[in-house]
């Protein structure tokens, strides 16, 4: 009886193990997300104020800009460039002065961060994340004379319309160029603040000239925040191309 017993648990014991598994085969299949994926009614009643919410937000009308804002390229320059070139120096200016005591000499950023035109119209809180769908940050680096002259190189020598604000003239005549900045001549021996966004202060964009410089100073404000606090600001959005840079043959 005992030997029965016994075996009867040793048979138990084995049904109740888990038997050794191996995983042999995965398979799957590409779902496309598109209007032909069903939406789940639960979710999108979930999701339904807050989407709401968004859209009156992005949606917000800020100014009125007269005419279109583009990227296409004038003389090394664009009106849209021009535009965010001068209005990231003017917001960023008064808080780097409020922890500096000083002023920022000029700015230079990329124009391959300028991702949309800005349409004739009413611009609205969503046109700045067009414009600029990135998290970048405005930073100001101190440059000595020499690495200034690096960075007029590389404006020259790309031949591109990176946005570059309105304190430089900058005239160019083949390979050879003159500068200003501030209505006074660049000066090789002297030191320059210079705005730019964190992605380029790491060298971003080739813009190698910006890494290790004499000083640093993040001003934890978003480019983009930037834009918009001037779309606020103002009621009618215009850039224009100047004689910042000038190009003969």
């Amino acid at each position: 009886m005992k030997k029965l017993l016994l075996y009867l648990l040793l048979l138990v014991g084995f049904a109740c193990s888990k038997p050794n598994q191996q995983l042999t085969k995965i398979t799957g299949k590409r779902l496309s997300i598109d209007t032909t994926l069903a939406s789940d009614a639960a979710i999108e009643e979930y999701i339904t104020p807050f989407r709401e919410e968004l859209q009156n937000v992005m949606k917000k009308p800020l100014c009125t800009a007269p005419v279109d804002l583009i990227k296409t390229e004038v003389n090394l320059q664009s009106t849209l460039g021009n535009l965010f070139a001068d209005l990231s120096y003017e917001m960023a200016n008064p808080v780097f002065q409020k922890l500096k005591n000083t002023n920022i000499d000029f700015c230079l950023m990329n124009s391959g961060g300028l991702r949309a035109n800005i349409s004739k119209g009413t611009v609205r809180t969503e046109n700045a994340f067009f414009v600029m769908p990135f998290e970048n940050e405005l930073v100001v680096t101190k440059l000595s004379g020499a690495k200034v002259k690096e960075l007029f190189d590389y404006f020259v020598d790309r031949r591109r319309a990176h946005p570059i604000s309105k304190q430089v003239e900058l005239n160019i005549s083949g390979d050879d160029y003159t500068a200003k900045i501030g209505g006074k001549p660049f000066d090789i021996n002297g030191t320059y603040y210079v705005l730019t966004n964190d992605y380029l202060q790491t060298g971003g964009s080739g813009m190698t000239f910006f890494a290790n410089p004499i000083e640093l100073t993040n001003l934890d404000y978003l480019a983009r925040d930037a834009m918009l606090d001037y779309l606020k600001k103002v009621d009618v959005l215009t850039a224009k191309i100047d004689n910042r840079v000038t190009v003969t043959p």
